[in-house]
């Protein structure tokens, strides 16, 4: 039974109306297209890196291919493979072989594929290659930095006007004490202006890209990862989890830590993985491994980055007309309850 006659429910009716208008989810969102308040959106779209410093990113269970940086056709020595990365100025990847300073260096496009441009020899006997946005160049951590010598250390690799390589050097660093271990192949942090260098245990040294030395220790705790093949050398920074991530060689995963060393998850990576695949990088937004079957680097995407839920609602500009027409309907409700009093 309804509380009010049916000529009073008549007069209410635009006032529900007006109500319903007001509060509608279908009604809710303004001609910005912003998601329904309070529901839960979709995750975004994969279009690029996900924004940096961990609010809102989350790691997938498993890794999503990318491109793929393709050598099979390059006739060169390459050995061990180093760490790969991304010069956002001149949109190229970047990598070579490792184990002498005679080993090939490679350029690709945005695209992947076959190199670009193939620069032998680099002359820098490379471990890990980083961009960094601070000085606005490639930087090379080179075999044995800790100790230095000629050619060891922290060395630029040169390009010409376009991004491509030319063979030409300058040292940045003469030594970087703070590394462990002869072959490590540091990740750069480019906020903090740190490198992440590991050997061959669960231990990570953080060392100043200033002066190269150490600034602390950090044990990873590979104990709740469940690693148990984690090969030398290798380890990446992922900024958009601002978390350190380390290969497990027989179970084909990432195990991903914070900067403390907390245990955080693990992703499943679609490569068979191997002990050329030491030295992963992560540049652009994505996580590149060796592939051994296919000869190259395979970028995979270990990242997804999701909408916060709106839990209060916003009106919006709709949602303001209406409810400003609900206040003019009440009013000469009002008025006219009065006149017939």
């Amino acid at each position: 039974m309804s509380l009010f006659p049916r000529s009073r429910r008549a007069k209410f009716a635009p006032v529900a109306m007006a109500l319903a208008f007001a509060i509608s989810p279908a009604y809710a969102a303004d001609d910005t297209n912003e998601p329904v308040p309070g529901a839960r959106p979709a995750p975004v779209p994969w279009t690029g890196v996900p924004a940096e410093g961990g609010e809102g990113a989350v790691p997938l269970a498993v890794a999503v291919p990318t491109i793929f940086l393709d050598v099979s056709g390059v006739q060169s020595t390459i050995s061990v493979p180093s760490t790969v990365t991304y010069h956002p100025g001149f949109d190229f990847y970047y990598a070579s072989g490792t184990g002498s300073t005679n080993r090939p260096a490679f350029v690709f496009g945005s695209g992947g594929g076959a190199p670009t441009h193939v620069e032998e020899p680099l002359n820098i006997d490379a471990r890990s290659w980083n961009f960094n946005a601070n000085t606005g160049l490639l930087e090379v951590v080179t075999f044995n930095a800790a100790a230095g010598g000629a050619g060891r250390g922290l060395i630029e690799a040169q390009t010409d006007g376009g991004g491509l390589l030319d063979g030409g050097t300058a040292s940045l660093l003469a030594t970087m004490p703070g590394n462990i271990g002869s072959q490590t192949a540091p990740a750069y942090d480019a906020g903090a202006n740190v490198f992440f260098s590991r050997d061959n245990s669960n231990v990570v040294n953080r060392v100043s890209r200033a002066d190269g030395t150490l600034v602390s220790t950090l044990n990873l705790d590979f104990a709740s990862a469940g690693i148990t093949a984690a090969p030398d050398d290798g380890i990446v920074y992922v900024p958009e989890l601002a978390a350190l991530g380390v290969l497990d060689e027989l179970a084909d995963t990432l195990s991903l830590f914070d900067l403390g060393g907390a245990y955080l998850a693990t992703v499943s990576l679609p490569v068979d993985l191997t002990g050329n695949s030491r030295r992963p990088g992560y540049a652009n937004g994505q996580l590149f491994v060796w592939d051994e079957a296919l000869t190259g680097w395979q970028g995979l995407r270990i990242v997804d980055a999701v909408q916060p839920i709106q839990a209060i609602p916003a009106l919006s500009t709709l949602g303001f007309a209406a409810l400003a027409l609900l206040l003019a309907a009440l009013a000469v409700i009002g008025l006219r309850h009065r006149r017939a009093v």
